[in-house]
């Protein structure tokens, strides 16, 4: 028995090694080739030899007992002469010679027999297997399994092919270690990184904890041996296991193929590391990837079309960009607009992106040496100054004027990349609201450097609109006096301030305060080492009128540190704080100033710009921009919807919220963001030191208007900025002179010359465009509002699956299982604590349960708990980790977590611990946890829930652990309170008394902010403060909110609703017209018919029937075409991007064998065809009575004409079918008749285009705002807007062709002719002559004059080509049996 579960063992262990070997490529090759390869491979091989060996031997043997085996007769491989066991030659003796065994009652056999040939069986096999002499042993078929086995030995056990074997491993083993191999079948569901840099491991580690993820490919062109090494060194164990190298060149097409990105998750193109060799230009190569990525996605996207298969989600493509000028062109100009159909394209510029840490969010989250540990870096707001012995700082407001004044100076040592991007940021954030009442007191930049006249001027070259309005001045300091007394009055001169230069494009905007812009800039060009520098810097220090931050940006790390370090002791004693720029490490200046913590000479002292770590992969999503944008949409009325919004909190309105924000342009979001990045400057600019508190917001914005006045002055200033630097700039005289004319519009200034009406002063702005003040006093009333809104969006979006994926710690924050919301809502009130009420005068919502382990764990990556302990409560925790805890928090969810208050606290704890009262004091253990009688331990989190039942289902409040609030203790400095008892205090340290007893007072204490306990933990609360009824429909909402997915038939059938199918009845109408040449052929043809203007292919004029059909009301929108096509906003063609307007930027071949299947399809599986929509058209039938099945179409030229004309609602068809009644067919002198009658209008609906047609305008508009073609038949835009394409091909002389007139004599006799020579008119003419390769398209756009507009007037262009003004409607017609052209 032992011997059959080896062999068992043997065929488990043979049938892994074949599934590991095929289906788990990735894990085979580490294994075989990673770390000590020779005993992966040796072992592996060791593996399969033994368990193929024994797989055979287990087939004998299950031969051998199902009582006819055939495979090896062991008794053909037992040496006789050497067999001493009487038995077994016994059970040898009993087999028959040849192949096949045959027993008549195998049952018959002993156990004992079984067991002992289950033993030579397995030694038979052996024994082949070591030594093939024995095959002249076996006999008939048996030879063939014994040649199996000998190969095998000798392939194992022989020199030869042992030393080929290792060999071919070692080749395979260097391949893999250069990054040569390259994986297809059984590897997906991957993030590629492109280039290794410090940017790299951060962003495998952020990749491989989504779900989702379960490899990350890496490919470069450094040597992946050394790249493997320096990557490991930032992975733990189980993430290097994980990590897939390719070595390739990025700019090479074939090695993106190999990428295979149709699998993959997420790309990453960072580059290699800017000082490694030819990568000078780096955002070149990139951008030069970016166009290979795109290109092969947009491959792989039409193949899946071709198949009839549905696009995937669109892939999500980062691109690092190295240098700020490269960055800037790409978020201003939006240059790459056509990827964003493509790929989900996210630029990013990690100098940017550390500018705004240190500027905007005030604080960074930094990796550890310790792997997968992080820790907060934090910086002070540069706007703001000490205001107490305490520390406490405030930011910049209206009354900082006069003696009281203050702003903003920032000195930044070292023209790099670093510093460049953090002095622009800097410029576009750093407004403030006392300027509108002190004009001195501008923001100012300097920039101190060796090479700064030279660095200097290209910067103001990069950014020429930007220093085309503001002040700045250029000093040598070894040259000029570096005084900073005079330095105010240098700028007031023309040569510094380019609005006093008289001969300046824009010195018509200077104003009699002067130069309007309130941030002015310096080169200075010197040492920072020197004395005259250094003095310039401290003077600026002790300047009491401003607030100094001076960044220290070299490249070197150790330059920049002893820079730092030798600054005079006046400027760290009165400078806002002192920021060096640390490319690898924070260590070594960390270590450095906390070693000064006694004398406090570096208390202000700070890194900043640490690579790695510093992208997180959401530059672009910015709730509060999204929500700004979405209100803006809704012009006037935007605060008032934003104002109902937030009180109805409807989630109906999420999908247009995000549509609208999608739709956006790379450069219109980046203009948002930075809208939504300045709130909270404006909101320090208001007094207020923001803790989540919104009323405190709404009250001040409600009692002094002239706030809002000075806020919204400051807002202008920063948006001008903004355009300024983004390539914006003013309009010249010329131009406005032409504006003021009427010759230009402000749209076409803005689009095609960069030029803006609004970027001038606000006095101009408020004469030039009144409602532009009005906006930005909005944007400040907005602001409470807008943050409210922003997180219940953020909360909406954390539960949805796709953030999930992204960051399992973002839903583990709100829920504690699947659908169990942790946070309670608390209501405003007050509740009875002895003689006196605890009053809480706003709703809050407040966790559960104290925080626990595993959720710290999850946030700061430290102290992984053991999985017995994850919901244990985080203890050992001081107050001051929590702080930078919560901004960790609050940066990842967008919601404003934080500590209760002392009162927040009492309140809910009084509210849910209401169950004592029930029970005796002396049996308060059983329900709440604290040390009776001997020391206790921490329970679990909600563990005695069921015996701590309360209407708010909060539990733990007392007991278990102490928890902290961010309430300070009066009277004792730095100290704060926490509240509760724990599991080491006794029973009255968790007593609160009851409404009739005095309150012991035992349930709080206070520590200072430093100290940690391994009884003090933490509860949150949740700062969003909405009223009752909003707050039980969210709960609902969040608890079961899911990824919305569209349904798209009924997408489709609401599209319908809305825009429904018009019933054009079958009829006649002249087709084409005559102009005064072609009219002389027909002298009967009315000259009040006759069109002067009309070209040759628009005669002519014939009579046409069409039979029945359903067209489209309105062209197809933008919307329809995301419907059936499954694009959004992003991905949709069309260069201006709108739901609702017409779809754009598709040529006639997308529209056939895209557009049209797809629709059919959808309208097929939908039941759309089974409604009304077709019902009066499938009543159509041919001549043999059979039902002629109908599809969406292209309307032939005939048709659309038709439909242009009136169709069956036009008195010339009611006249024309008359006429065919009386006469049985339609006369030849048809011209006589039409004397009679009222000639077309000349455009669809009108003979006024203004009212029916949009054309010569600066863009395309939006789908049916302009009047039908009439009354009885609402149909919209047949003129105008935009060209249609048809399903004909162009042939000028195709109407003679119909009428068999044209001089072709062997064209003269067609199925069109001899109707029209037999009945007067031709049935449904279509031009299949492909003898031009080009399509028609009919109705004029946007872009041309009126007379291209004509009802006649046909135009035509190769069917693979498109433009901005092409677009189509469909028609619900019969099918059409047409001819195909080769293609």
């Amino acid at each position: 028995m032992g011997f059959f579960i080896l062999e068992i063992i043997g065929v488990i262990l043979f049938l892994a090694c074949i599934a590991f070997y095929f289906f788990y490529p990735v894990e085979r090759d580490r294994f075989l080739f990673g770390t000590k390869s020779w005993l992966g491979s040796l072992s592996f091989c060791c593996i399969l030899v033994i368990g193929l060996v024994l797989t055979i031997s287990f087939c004998n043997h299950i031969g051998f007992l199902n009582g006819h085996g055939r495979f090896i007769n062991p008794k053909n491989l037992v040496d006789w002469d050497s067999t001493e066991s009487t038995s077994d030659k016994a059970i040898y003796e009993n087999y028959p010679e040849g192949n096949t065994f045959t027993f008549e009652n195998p049952e018959s056999h002993s156990d004992d027999s079984n067991s002992s040939f289950a033993e030579n069986n397995f030694f038979a096999i052996i024994s082949q297997f070591a030594d093939p002499g024995n095959i002249p042993s076996a006999h008939g078929k048996e030879r063939k399994y014994a040649l199996v086995l000998a190969l095998l030995g000798i392939f194992c056990l022989s020199g030869l092919v042992m030393s080929s074997f290792v060999t071919l491993l070692t080749k395979k083993s260097d391949k893999w270690k250069q990054g040569l191999i390259h994986y297809n079948r059984f590897f997906g569901r991957y993030v590629v990184i492109i280039g290794v840099n410090e940017q790299t491991a951060t962003i495998a580690k952020q990749s491989l904890v989504r779900r989702g993820v379960k490899y990350v490919l890496i490919q470069t062109r450094q040597n992946v041996e050394s790249a493997r090494e320096k990557l490991d060194l930032g992975l733990d164990k189980k993430e290097e296991r994980k990590i897939v190298f390719y070595y390739a060149e990025r700019t090479s097409k074939e090695d993106i193929v190999a990428l295979h990105l149709n699998k993959a998750i997420e790309v990453y193109v960072l580059g290699e590391d800017i000082n490694y060799e030819n990568e000078e230009d780096h955002d070149a190569y990139n951008i030069n990837c970016l166009e290979l990525i795109s290109s092969y996605v947009k491959t792989v996207n039409e193949n899946l079309l071709k198949k009839g298969k549905s696009l995937p989600r669109r892939l999500t493509c980062h691109v690092n960009f190295e240098y700020q000028s490269t960055f800037t062109a790409f978020k201003s100009a939006h240059i790459y607009q056509s990827l964003d159909k493509i790929l989900e394209f996210i630029p990013f510029n990690v100098h940017e992106i550390w500018a705004k840490k240190v500027l905007i969010d005030n604080f960074a989250i930094v990796p550890k040496e310790n792997k997968g540990e992080s820790y907060v870096q934090q910086y002070y707001p540069i706007d703001s100054y000490i205001i107490d012995e305490n520390g406490k700082r405030k930011g910049i407001t209206k009354d900082n004027i006069g003696e009281n004044g203050k702003s903003v100076h920032l000195v930044i040592l070292g023209m790099n990349q670093m510093g460049t991007a953090f002095g622009l940021q800097a410029a576009v954030q750093s407004h403030f609201p006392n300027f509108k009442y002190d004009v001195t007191q501008r923001t100012t930049i300097t920039f101190i450097d060796d090479h700064a006249v030279e660095e200097g001027e290209f910067f103001k070259g990069r950014f020429e609109a930007l220093f085309g309005l503001c002040r700045s001045r250029t000093v040598v300091s070894n040259r000029e006096k570096l005084d900073y007394a005079s330095s105010e009055t240098s700028f007031n001169t023309p040569e510094n301030d380019p609005l006093l230069n008289q001969n300046g494009p824009y010195a018509y905007l200077n104003e009699v305060y002067g130069n309007f812009m309130d941030v002015q800039w310096e080169f200075i060009q010197g040492n920072v080492a020197s004395d005259n520098v250094k003095k310039y810097i401290a003077d600026i220090a002790q300047d009491k009128k401003k607030t100094l931050t001076i960044a220290i940006c070299f490249n070197h790390p150790q330059q920049s540190m002893a820079a730092a370090l030798y600054l005079p002791g006046t400027i760290f004693k009165f400078a806002n704080q002192v920021l060096v720029y640390q490319r690898n490490s924070f260590d070594m200046l960390n270590k450095v100033a906390e070693g000064e913590n006694d004398w406090k000479r570096y208390s202000n002292l700070f890194p900043f710009g640490m690579i790695e770590g510093s992208y997180s992969g959401d530059t672009l999503e910015n709730t509060v921009a999204a929500l700004q944008n979405y209100v803006f949409t809704k012009g006037k009325n935007g605060s008032e919807y934003l104002e109902s919004l937030s009180s109805s909190f409807d989630s109906t309105q999420i999908p247009e919220i995000e549509k609208s924000w999608a739709a956006l342009g790379l450069s219109d979001k980046q203009s948002n963001i930075d809208m939504a990045e300045s709130i909270f400057t404006k909101i320090r600019s208001m007094g207020i030191d923001y803790s989540g508190n919104l009323k405190e917001i709404e009250t001040v914005i409600k009692k002094d208007p002239e706030l809002v006045d000075a806020l919204s002055y400051s807002e202008h200033l920063r948006w001008l900025t903004e355009r300024l630097a983004t390539g914006y700039r003013p309009l010249t005289i010329s131009e406005k002179q032409k504006y003021k004319a009427g010759l230009t519009t402000k749209d076409e200034l803005k689009k095609r010359h960069r030029a803006h009406l609004d970027i001038c002063s606000n006095e101009r702005l408020s004469i030039i465009d009144p409602t532009a003040p009005e906006n930005d006093k909005n944007v400040i009333r907005n602001i409470p509002n807008l943050l409210l809104c922003a997180q219940w969006l953020n909360a909406i979006k954390i539960t949805r699956t796709k953030y999930q994926d992204r960051d399992n710690l973002l839903r583990a924050f709100l829920f504690h299982d699947i659908n169990r919301l942790s946070f309670r809502y608390v209501s405003e009130g007050s509740v009875k604590k002895g003689q006196e009420p605890c009053v809480c005068n706003h709703s809050f919502w407040i966790a559960d349960a104290p925080l626990t382990k595993y959720q710290w764990y999850l946030v700061t990556g430290k102290n992984r708990p053991k999985r017995r302990e994850r919901d244990f409560p985080a203890v050992d925790i001081s107050k001051n980790d929590i702080d930078k805890f919560l901004l960790i928090l609050r940066k990842k969810t967008g919601l404003y977590f934080s500590l209760p208050s002392l009162t927040e606290w009492e309140y809910a704890a009084r509210l849910s611990t209401g169950y004592l009262s029930h029970i005796k004091k002396d049996e308060w253990d059983k329900v709440i946890r604290f040390t009776k009688t001997k020391a206790s331990s921490t329970v679990k989190a909600r563990a005695l829930r069921r015996k701590q039942e309360n209407p708010l289902q909060i539990y733990d409040m007392l007991g278990n652990v102490w928890e902290w609030t961010d309430e300070k203790v009066e009277g004792h400095k730095n100290c704060y309170y926490f509240c509760g008892g724990s599991w080491r205090f006794r029973r009255v340290e968790c007593d609160m008394g009851d409404s009739d007893n005095v309150d012991p007072g035992y349930w709080y204490s206070y520590w200072a902010p430093i100290l940690a306990s391994d009884d003090i933990g933490f509860r949150l609360i949740w700062k969003f403060d909405i009223a009752k009824n909003a707050a039980d429909n969210l709960a609902t909402t969040l608890s079961r909110q899911k990824e919305p997915k569209s349904d798209r038939g009924q997408l489709l059938k609401e599209w319908f609703d809305r825009h429904p199918m018009v019933l054009a009845e079958e009829g006649f109408f002249i087709q084409g017209t005559e102009n005064g040449e072609t009219a002389k052929n027909t002298p009967s043809f009315p000259k009040a018919w006759i069109d002067e203007f009309a070209d040759i292919d628009e005669t002519p004029h014939h009579v046409v029937k069409i039979r029945k059909m359903k067209v489209n009301s309105v062209p197809v929108t933008q919307e329809l075409w995301n419907i059936v096509m499954q694009t959004d906003a992003k991905t949709n063609p069309a260069s201006r991007v709108g739901f609702d307007y017409p779809q754009t930027g598709i040529s006639y071949r997308d529209i056939q064998d895209k557009f049209l299947p797809a629709i059919n399809k959808l309208a097929k599986d939908s039941g759309l065809f089974t409604n009304s929509l077709d019902k009066s058209i499938s009543e159509t039938k041919d001549s043999k009575g059979t039902a002629i099945d109908i599809e969406f179409r292209l309307p032939s030229e005939s048709e659309w004409e038709y439909i242009a004309k009136g169709g069956h609602t036009s008195h010339i068809n009611k006249a024309l079918i008359e006429i065919e009644k009386k006469y049985g067919r339609i006369p030849e002198n048809i011209d006589e008749f039409l004397s009679t009658l009222e000639p077309y209008t000349r455009y669809s609906g009108s003979n006024d285009p203004e009212e029916v047609a949009w054309f010569n305008q600066n863009s395309l508009q939006p789908a049916g705002k302009k009047k039908p073609v009439s009354k009885e038949f609402n149909v919209y835009d047949m003129s105008g807007n935009i060209w249609e394409w048809v399903d004909d091909y162009y042939q000028t002389d195709f109407y003679n062709y119909c009428m068999g007139t044209t001089d072709n004599k062997h064209r003269n006799q067609n199925r069109y002719s001899q109707e029209y020579a037999e009945k007067g008119y031709v049935t449904d003419p279509i031009c299949e002559d492909h003898t031009y390769s080009a399509h028609v398209f009919r109705g004029g756009s946007w872009l041309f004059d009126e007379f291209e507009s004509r009802c006649t007037r046909p135009n035509y262009w190769i069917d693979t080509n498109t433009d901005n003004d092409l677009g189509f409607r469909i028609v619900l017609a019969h099918k059409r049996v047409k001819y195909a052209p080769e293609r």
